[in-house]
């Protein structure tokens, strides 16, 4: 007979009640054998308030717009003090800024609110076993990466790599990668560097062919991943 697996520990923080309770139902009447919740708050003060060491959760359900304490700050808290505990973030806030900012602050998983049920129980399954979940393959997998510590075995490849990569980014284009790294539009960046938004653009589609990425967010980590910026 396998052992018994233990049920994984989740808590949800969302100021919206009718949201919340619909999570945990739909979570635990679908797989009350294998999540159950041991936390339900309604902002992030409350879910630091209500957080006891004696019995952590495994995974928080974060959403990012709420009151007092919002998911920005509660993510970067819990970082701080219990950097074991996994955040998925589920919020109707799909701007990509919000998404970087999140993802340098180390979440697991970023998903909206009208995503289908399957995916949820699939994100859930995904951070719990392989630590992290992302629609995007390819983000997730720089993701894993950039949670984990270098190997030894093949870092002069990748150091060469990462030299070719440097000879191909002009000290302006490096200057654009790292306010993509902070909330602001490619209008408001275009401001800060003196430039035309059209110039901005140009960096923009330029560096999306040539780093083989469709997303702001899958820039921001290729550069990460690759030293041309720093978090």
């Amino acid at each position: 007979m396998p052992p018994i697996q233990p049920k994984v520990k989740l808590a949800i923080a969302d100021d919206h009640k009718l949201f919340r309770k619909g999570i945990i139902s739909l979570i635990e009447l679908r797989n009350k054998d294998r999540y159950f919740f041991i936390i339900e708050a309604e902002n992030g003060d409350d879910l630091i308030r209500k957080l006891d060491r004696k019995a952590l959760p495994d995974i928080v359900i974060m959403d990012i717009e709420m009151p007092k304490t919002d998911g920005f700050q509660t993510v970067a808290w819990l970082r701080a003090h219990y950097p074991e505990i996994k955040v998925l973030v589920v919020s109707q806030t799909e701007k990509e800024e919000s998404i970087i900012r999140m993802l340098k602050l180390g979440v697991k998983g970023y998903l909206s609110k009208d995503i289908d049920p399957d995916e949820l129980h699939l994100a859930l399954q995904a951070i719990h076993r392989k630590g992290f979940y992302y629609t995007d393959y390819i983000t997730g997998k720089l993701i894993h990466n950039l949670n984990q510590e270098e190997k030894k075995d093949g870092q002069d490849d990748e150091t060469e790599q990462q030299v070719e990569i440097w000879t191909k980014v002009s000290e302006k284009e490096r200057e654009f990668l790292n306010w993509c790294c902070t909330e602001l539009t490619y209008d408001q960046i275009a401001r800060e560097m003196i430039l035309s938004p059209k110039t901005i653009d140009g960096y923009r589609n330029k560096m999306f062919e040539r780093f083989n990425v469709t997303t702001r967010v899958g820039l921001v980590l290729f550069a990460i991943r690759n030293g041309l910026v720093k978090v």
